[in-house]
């Protein structure tokens, strides 16, 4: 997809505006509203810290979505340009973070890459099983927690926080799809939800994600349920969860109320568009 550039305001001295790319951009959008900077506060990070992990994880998800645009905008892929850019964003990621961290992130990546490069090859993503492709598209994201949890110690509370925030992720993964539906019917990588709207039709895709979306809000909920009450990380916790069942609820309705119709547009533009 094409990301505006945007301009900052003005800086107190006078003159100079500051543009952002609009990769860059972006990144801190999806910072922003996978509230990264409060995952970083609730595993105890400091605030000067925080603002500096921010930067370097802005720095690689930038890389990260200069890939997924180059992706996004081209059918026939060009390798050269692919290895530029796989270069790009370890040269991002280079000497910041632990090696294994980072390595097993990046693999996982790649892996979904893999899924967005056999579309070329004919495989459709609505014909992959759901829950298993939504959980892969977390990739980047759960890149960018991993990298944050590699700077604290190993405490088994960081993983409590961390398996919720990675199950809101996953649950925001799914909500993307449908919110994107017009911007995803011209794009390359595809949205699985149309996907599968084309191969099993409008009726069919529906159901199939409202029955995950309340798997998730339900799954969601079980897990607030399980968690002791009155200890600081199981109520942080709960409170993820919490976020993420209200998302997966809010999605359910999205999906029931104007986005079918919506749907319906985007399946025949895409049928015409493949046509």
């Amino acid at each position: 997809m094409t990301r505006p550039v945007v301009a900052l305001p003005r800086c107190a001295a006078g003159t100079t505006v500051i543009e952002l790319s609009p990769f860059v951009r972006s990144a801190h959008l999806l910072l922003r509203n996978r509230l990264m900077e409060e995952f970083m506060h609730q595993c105890g990070l400091s605030s000067p810290l925080t603002k500096v992990i921010r930067r370097e994880l802005v720095v690689l998800q930038a890389a990260i979505y200069e890939l997924d645009c180059f992706g996004e905008e081209n059918w026939e892929i060009d390798t050269s340009r692919l290895a530029q850019l796989w270069q790009a964003i370890r040269k991002a990621s280079s000497g910041l973070y632990d090696e294994g961290v980072m390595a097993a992130g990046l693999g996982r990546i790649e892996e979904y890459q893999d899924i967005e490069l056999q579309l070329r090859r004919g495989r459709q993503i609505g014909e992959l099983e759901i829950l298993s492709f939504y959980s892969k598209k977390t990739c980047d994201v759960g890149l960018l927690r991993d990298l944050v949890l590699s700077k604290m110690d190993e405490s088994s509370e960081n993983h409590i926080l961390a398996a919720a925030w990675g199950y809101f992720d996953l649950v925001s993964e799914v909500i993307d799809d449908i919110y994107d539906l017009r911007e995803d019917c011209v794009t390359y990588n595809g949205n699985r939800l149309i996907s599968a709207g084309l191969i099993h039709g409008l009726s069919f895709a529906c159901n199939e994600y409202s029955r995950l979306l309340e798997y998730l809000a339900g799954t969601a909920e079980s897990q607030m349920s399980s968690l002791c009450d009155g200890l600081r990380t199981e109520d942080l916790a709960r409170k993820v969860y919490w976020q993420a069942a209200a998302a997966a609820k809010q999605g359910l309705r999205l999906l029931r109320r104007a986005r079918v119709s919506t749907l319906l547009e985007v399946l025949l533009v895409s049928e015409r568009r493949a046509a």
